[in-house]
């Protein structure tokens, strides 16, 4: 019987060496190579064989994962997903009586021959057979998030996912390599955000992290695409007595406020700024409206409504479920929103520098226009627990309220908040309730707003 040597030769020291003529579908990975050859370390016959039998067969996964088109990942956790429904529907009928074994194994796997030639259908069978999936066919922290995110692409938001991509770039720099999942154990976890809190990061943002990644492992379990426990389930957010208080964002002083204005008229913003006319308008329109910067940013221009002869604008989706409402507009700024309307043209979009930003989506343009207000406040005072920036225009919106007497439970309405608590405790610096009475078409009496109407 002639002996087993295919792709194997031995130099003159004994050693066995592989040697294989590179597929022409892989040449593209060996360029200017026409063999692959590796020493086998051994003079051991048998040994080489088996050797040589492991490295064909990763060469045979990657021509396969050639020819599909599939990271072999991919295609295993594909195949997976489709063969493990009939596995458990046959084991059910076992179980009642209904088939007997050989029927069922018979039934699940009908293509013998593809199971022989076929080594990622091959993993995928054996895996839910055995229950135990081979450790080149496991998603890593960086895979399993890759297909999160495919998953959830127009599920969740572009903050969201973002969010999502950091939390697992930075277990996985913690970690010190792309872990799998199921390796990440609940001291690995409580270490990892531990040592976020000591780099500095506030427990709000670490917070934020903890729940981003709880949600891949819950998903990622749920579809059997590793097995384990959430190790996310069982860790605290534990930051220091000074970072329980988060910052708030404080109202400007008159005099900040002058400075914002004037730093944004449309004369002051430099030629190669993408967004002249949306930082103007913003700056000027959120103090009368309480918008978030994305509720107005990003609307729409039918969002402006005209009823009995007032203006009004509709908040359609927001932050939260109780942020869709109907803020009547100020006469103040109601010249202001109409040129707005007429620059926008045949744009649907109010802001169509922020809508239609060349590269940008919406979101991201608007972040660039929040950096730049930041820049523009970074020198104003400190205030410690305190922060300024485009958000802090809310905050007039609601001291103005509550300075010209609108009830809080109407401010709560027109803010879009949860609890009624939230508006005055937070936002405003003022306690007199006692004095209620006309609310938007006044607002411009406020002292807090006088820089805008001066």
């Amino acid at each position: 019987m002639k002996s087993d040597t295919k792709h194997l030769i031995q130099n003159d020291s004994g050693v066995w060496l592989f040697r294989r003529r590179v597929p022409e579908k892989l040449k593209r990975f060996f360029p200017g190579l026409k063999f692959l050859k590796q020493s086998l370390e051994t003079k051991s016959l048998t040994q080489a064989r088996v050797k040589r039998d492991a490295l064909n067969t990763q060469i045979e996964l990657k021509l396969q994962e050639e020819t599909s088109g599939l990271s072999l990942k991919n295609r295993f956790q594909a195949l997976y997903t489709e063969m493990k429904p009939f596995y458990d529907e046959g084991r059910r009928m076992v179980r009642e009586g209904k088939w007997d074994e050989n029927f069922f194994y018979d039934s699940f796997d009908p293509d013998l021959q593809r199971k022989e030639n076929d080594e990622t259908y091959k993993a995928a069978y054996y895996s839910i057979v055995h229950n135990e999936v081979p450790e080149r066919f496991r998603l890593k922290i960086s895979e399993l998030t890759s297909e999160w995110l495919k998953a959830n692409e127009g599920k969740k938001d572009e903050k969201y996912c973002s969010t999502v991509q950091t939390a697992s770039k930075f277990l996985i720099e913690f970690l010190g390599g792309d872990e799998l999942p199921e390796n990440v154990s609940p001291g690995y976890a409580q270490g990892f955000l531990d040592k976020l809190i000591e780099g500095g990061r506030s427990s709000g943002t670490v917070t934020h992290y903890k729940s981003k990644l709880a949600e891949i492992w819950r998903w990622g379990l749920t579809r059997e695409k590793f097995s384990g426990t959430n190790p996310w389930k069982e860790v605290k957010v534990e930051a220091p007595s000074e970072q329980k208080e988060q910052d708030h964002f404080r109202n400007l002083t008159t005099k900040e406020a002058r400075i914002l204005l004037q730093a944004t008229t449309l004369e002051a913003q430099g030629a190669s700024w993408p967004y002249p006319f949306t930082t103007f308008a913003l700056v000027r329109l959120l103090p009368f409206l309480g918008c978030r910067r994305s509720e107005l940013g990003q609307a729409m221009k039918d969002q402006l409504q005209e009823h009995d002869g007032h203006l009004f604008f509709e908040v359609r989706k927001g932050k939260t479920k109780n942020a869709q409402r109907i803020i009547p507009v100020s006469p103040v700024i109601e010249p202001l929103l109409r040129e707005t309307v007429d620059r926008a043209g045949e744009s649907p979009w109010l802001f169509p520098e922020v809508g239609e930003a060349e590269g940008m989506t919406p979101s991201k343009a608007l972040n660039s226009i929040s950096s730049h207000i930041s820049s523009i406040t970074s020198n104003f005072e400190k205030v410690e627990g305190t922060k300024v920036s485009l958000h802090s225009l809310r905050g007039h919106f609601a001291t103005a309220l509550e300075e010209i007497g609108c009830p809080e439970e109407l401010a709560v309405k027109l803010a879009g908040h949860k609890r009624i608590s939230l508006t005055y405790g937070l936002y405003s610096k003022y306690k007199n309730k006692e004095q209620l009475w006309k609310y938007i078409e006044q607002i411009h009496r406020a002292e807090c707003l006088e820089a805008w109407v001066s």
